[in-house]
């Protein structure tokens, strides 16, 4: 995209227009900025979701072993 191609709107000094694709864009980089922090910290969250399930999961399996090996050991 170029320069020559952006507009600015008239009243919103946070957004500009693409004379080519009519589109209007953002010109806010701090709040692209706390969007992208914002959905890192999303991100990581959502991994750290993701490997307590699974924990979770490996500790059920491990009982379930335990258990069966008392059972054959009293048995």
């Amino acid at each position: 995209m170029r320069k020559e191609s952006l507009i600015n709107i008239e009243g919103r000094n946070d957004l500009i227009r693409d004379s080519n694709s009519k589109a209007i864009l953002s010109n806010n980089r701090e709040a692209l900025h706390a969007y992208r922090e914002k959905k890192k910290q999303q991100d990581e969250f959502n991994k750290m979701k993701t490997e307590q399930s699974e924990i979770r999961q490996e500790i059920n399996e491990i009982k379930v072993l335990l258990k069966s090996l008392l059972n054959k050991g009293n048995n």
